[in-house]
């Protein structure tokens, strides 16, 4: 009722308390509307509403494809609605859709690892059915005639494959003569001449057919299991510094909060993990995670109590839980709970808060999630929001944006800040659970080189050695395989020579944009 929703979204504040159901508008950037809770119920209520239609849609086709035929649905929407829409399919008991699909354009997604995560998270969000690409980048966007190298056109096609696509369809055919993307580059011009760019796919096709035998039946076998929690990542909200605040009051999540999210977790883990050649696998909170596999939870502040008992459930197993700062302090309408972090997940993690870690005010610093770095309203760094952190031997710098201390209580502390105002405290504990550990940040690493430091200390048995390609590990009925992948324009050196499945030659080096698939052995 009207005083239970008040409540939940402690509408108390700014005087936001309705009378009447129909006193709720939706959300805009007004100051009146900006409430958490508010904007993530709005969230969801529009995710579920695209899932819906969807479904809807595929229903109605569902029922008028003649039994025994091979016809298959497919959706195409972004991926925050299609992890919705299985979600709602599964709550059903329904498969309406066959495929979830990605239209993969790697140039609009230029950062490292932005288009490689992508990927694998569409793979995770699909699972076990894999995922479609109904458009492939074919050319750049960035010329008048869309020419691109073909290397680079091949690296796209194979770390689609290589990341659980079944399907490449490269957007598209032959250039249109007028219309808004007239002057998107094609396979043939509209003279219909077999130029460059239909002879490199021609032979790429022929590539593909060649490993079409090992990628049929093939599985992505990761190493690093994160865990992709919708609502968390919606719900994102880890700062509150004047800029960053006001964007994500903003109600469209995908723009504002989601997109924060993304570039947290690629910085402190898709990226910094990727250089050890490991291979990262998306998981969601309905999934049986592997307990052998590290379960790594950057955005975890909203936990159900169903939750906290599959979290305990996982270590006991054997499972190696890490969890970043504030996990377990909202409750599902996003508000706080009594308990300040680790929440209700201080049984878990045997710690407490004993105090935020204290900074400097100097000019007006906001929190820059895309470089993990603290700014000033005129644009200097300011680094008095970083902090050293010992770990054994081993010893990286943090950021203390959202710095706890730690008051441990069960687990043992195995991080600690050095110098500073908490000199000495504890800012990283570990919990012995059944056969597994639960592993608790008061920090994040300040940058990519110092999550690597992070990691060798945590995870010595994954992260020897440093790899100067990405890796994407396969499980297939003749055997394992490994794709490398050298999304760089350096030529990168290999480690010992490989035999490549696609060529049949055996290399020394991944050149510009190379891409070989290979057996997998002790050395990869």
């Amino acid at each position: 009722d009207v005083d239970q929703l008040n409540r939940a979204w402690n509408m108390i504040f700014w005087n936001q308390e309705i009378e009447r159901f129909d006193q709720l508008p939706a959300p805009t950037p007004m100051m009146c509307t900006r409430n958490p809770s508010y904007l993530l119920d709005y969230n969801r209520f529009c995710l579920e509403g695209f899932a819906d239609f969807i479904l809807m849609q595929a229903e109605a086709i569902r029922k008028r494809i003649p039994a025994g035929s091979t016809q298959w649905i497919m959706s195409s929407c972004e991926d925050q609605i299609t992890a919705t829409l299985h979600r709602l399919e599964a709550e059903r008991g329904t498969k309406w859709v066959d495929y979830g699909s990605v239209n993969n354009y790697p140039e609009l997604l230029p950062g490292p690892g932005e288009n490689a995560m992508r990927l694998d998270r569409h793979r995770g969000i699909n699972a076990p059915r894999p995922f479609l690409v109904p458009e492939l980048q074919v050319g750049t966007g960035y010329t008048t005639t869309g020419a691109i190298c073909p290397e680079a056109r091949r690296l796209w096609a194979f770390e689609s494959l290589a990341r659980g696509g079944r399907m490449l369809c490269w957007f598209h055919w032959r250039r249109f003569r007028g219309g808004c993307e007239w002057r998107h580059p094609s396979i043939i011009e509209r003279d219909r001449k077999k130029r460059l760019i239909f002879q490199s796919l021609h032979q790429l096709i022929g590539e593909i057919r060649n490993v079409t035998p090992i990628l049929l039946e093939a599985k992505v076998s990761a190493d690093i299991q994160v865990l992709y929690s919708l609502d968390n990542a919606i719900a994102h909200d880890r700062a509150s510094e004047p800029q960053f605040w006001m964007e994500i009051q903003l109600p469209e999540a995908c723009t504002h909060r989601f997109s924060l999210w993304e570039k947290e977790l690629r910085r402190a883990v898709y990226n910094p993990l990727s250089r050890f050649g490991l291979t990262l696998d998306f998981v969601n909170e309905t999934q049986d995670w592997a307990p052998q596999k590290p379960l790594i939870a950057t955005d975890l502040d909203m936990v159900s109590e169903a939750m906290v008992k599959t979290l305990h459930q996982y270590c006991n197993a054997g499972g190696t839980l890490i969890c970043f700062p504030g996990a377990g302090e909202r409750d599902l309408h996003g508000c706080h709970r009594e308990a300040p972090p680790p929440g209700n997940l201080g049984d878990l993690f045997g710690v407490e808060l004993q105090e935020y870690y204290p900074i400097n005010e100097r000019g007006g610093p906001i929190f820059d999630s895309a470089t993990g770095n603290m700014t000033r309203a005129d644009g200097e760094l300011e680094r008095e929001t970083t902090a050293k952190i010992a770990v054994g031997d081993e010893e990286f710098e943090a950021d203390v944006c959202h710095g706890e201390v730690l008051d441990v209580r069960g687990a043992t502390v195995i991080g600690r800040f050095k110098g500073g105002p908490c000199d000495g405290k504890p800012a990283i504990a570990s919990r012995p659970l059944g056969q597994g550990f639960a592993i608790y940040l008061g920090i994040t690493p300040k940058d990519a080189n110092e999550a690597c430091r992070l990691y060798r200390a945590l995870l010595p048995s994954l992260t020897g050695s440093f790899s100067n390609h990405r890796s994407v590990k396969l499980d297939t009925p003749s055997g394992p395989y490994q794709f490398l992948l050298n999304d760089s324009q350096q030529t990168a050196p290999l480690p010992s020579p490989v035999n490549d499945a696609i060529t049949g030659q055996t290399l020394n080096e991944l050149p510009a944009y190379g891409v070989a698939l290979v057996r997998r052995g002790p050395d990869l």
